[in-house]
C-alpha cells in the first residue's frame, strides 16, 4: 500500500503474481470446450470448478493429472520398435548370455526413439466433497489390502516349501495364493479409484482432447462454436468426423 495515500491499492510485484495459483477464470479464458463427448482444453489448463467425477461445484484443492498420448497412425513411430524385433530375432537364433544383454540394450534403444513421439502434457482438476473424502480413505484400503496379499504369499510360499508336501498342502497353498491374488487385485482397484477417470484421446499442438468425463460435466461446458472449430478441426479426433463451416 502507498504510503502517502492510504486509499491506495496495494501494489503487486512480478515476484507476487508468479506465486498465486491458477484461477477458475484464466482457466475460463483459456477455453475449456465440449466437442460431443470430448472435452477440449489447452495444455496444462485447469479444468472449470466441477467435480471431475460426478459434475458437482467442487471447491476442493487442486490436483494434477499428467497425460501422455501417442499417435498410433505414426509409422515413424512404429519404425522405433524395429530395434526391438531386430534383438527378438538374435535371441531366437542365439540365445547365449551376451544375446541377453544385445537384447535389452537395442529394447532402451527403441525406447528412447519411441518417446519423442509420445505428447505428454498435465491439467488441474478438482474433486467435491464428498469424492474428496474417498479419495483420502483409498491409500489407507489400498495399503491394507496390499499387506494382506503379502502375507497370504509368505504363507503360500512357505507352506510350499515344506518337506514332505501332502495333497491338502498343495490344496491350501491354491487356497493361500488365490486370496492372495483377490487382496492384490482389491488394493489395485482402490489405487485405481485415487486417481481421476478421465484421459487424452489425443494432443495435437497446445490443444488436448479429454474423454471419459461424466456427462454431468460435459454438459455444464459450452459447445465449440463455428469459429473455434475452424481452427482446431486439424487435431479433431480421428473417429468422428469434424465439419468445418
Amino acid at each position: 500500500m502507498d504510503s502517502k495515500n492510504p486509499y491506495a491499492s496495494p501494489r503487486y510485484t512480478a515476484a507476487d503474481a508468479a506465486t498465486e495459483a491458477p484461477s477458475i477464470d484464466a482457466a475460463a479464458i483459456h477455453g475449456a470446450r465440449r466437442y460431443g463427448k470430448y472435452l477440449i482444453v489447452r495444455r496444462d489448463a485447469e479444468l472449470p470448478a466441477l467435480c471431475a467425477k460426478c459434475g458437482l461445484p467442487a471447491n476442493g484443492p487442486l490436483r494434477k493429472w499428467k497425460l501422455k498420448w501417442t499417435d498410433i497412425w505414426n509409422l515413424r513411430y512404429w519404425a522405433s520398435l524395429t530395434p526391438t524385433l531386430a534383438g527378438v530375432a538374435i535371441l531366437i537364433v542365439d540365445r547365449s548370455w551376451y544375446s541377453w544383454i544385445i537384447f535389452f540394450g537395442l529394447g532402451l534403444l527403441s525406447g528412447w526413439m519411441g518417446h519423442r513421439f509420445v505428447q505428454r502434457t498435465t491439467v488441474f482438476y478438482r474433486l467435491c466433497e464428498r469424492h474428496e473424502a474417498r479419495r483420502q480413505r483409498f491409500p489407507l484400503l489400498a495399503a491394507v489390502f496390499a499387506i494382506v496379499g503379502a502375507t497370504f504369499f509368505i504363507a503360500a510360499v512357505s507352506t510350499n516349501l515344506s518337506i514332505p508336501f501332502s495333497a491338502s498342502q498343495q490344496r491350501l497353498v491354491l487356497g493361500l495364493g488365490a486370496v492372495a491374488t483377490i487382496a492384490w487385485g482389491t488394493a489395485m482397484i482402490c489405487a485405481a479409484r485415487m486417481n481421476a477417470t478421465f484421459d487424452a484421446h489425443r494432443i495435437e499442438g497446445d490443444l488436448v482432447w479429454l474423454k471419459d468425463m461424466p456427462h454431468a460435466f460435459l454438459a455444464q461446458i459450452p459447445e465449440i462454436s463455428a469459429a473455434e472449430l475452424s481452427d482446431w478441426a486439424k487435431t479433431a479426433p480421428r473417429d468422428r468426423r469434424v465439419v468445418v463451416p
